[in-house]
């Protein structure tokens, strides 16, 4: 089952990508995986966990917390996270974003990155979720 639990959203990706000229298409994919290079996914996971965990007893806390990031699949994280880019913002603005640059397009994409928390959250919390799941199984 895991292995194929990217399969849904390549296919949703492939979708997209035909409603985008394959030039801008590219651009947006390739500034898109620069920032998703300085991204710390591990950090969003724990974060995410953290939280969880804050309705568990004290003593699980730790424990759960640190099940979850070593039990996230951070690749399929970044994975989405590309692919929500590449949907939401420009490349001009993946390209500010990547070197922070106080420009207009780096504005306006900063502007757009509560959308692409919406996105990327639900997919966060269910990794989170499913690995809890898992955590109490053992």
């Amino acid at each position: 089952m895991r292995k194929w639990s990217w399969f849904p959203g390549a296919i949703a990706l492939v979708l997209i990508s035909l409603n985008c000229p394959a030039s801008a298409q590219s651009d947006r994919r390739s500034a898109a995986e620069a920032y998703a290079r300085v991204v710390d996914y591990r950090l969003l996971i724990e974060k995410a966990a953290t939280l969880r965990a804050a309705s568990l007893p004290a003593a699980e806390r730790g424990a759960f917390i640190k099940f979850i990031t070593k039990d996230v699949d951070f690749d399929m994280t970044r994975f989405y996270a590309i692919g929500a880019m590449v949907d939401l913002f420009e490349a001009s603005e993946l390209k500010a974003l990547a070197s922070f640059a106080a420009t207009p397009d780096g504005r306006s994409a900063l502007a757009k990155l509560p959308a692409l928390g919406t996105i990327l959250n639900p997919i966060i919390e269910r990794q989170v979720g499913d690995a809890e799941r898992r955590f109490r199984e053992r």
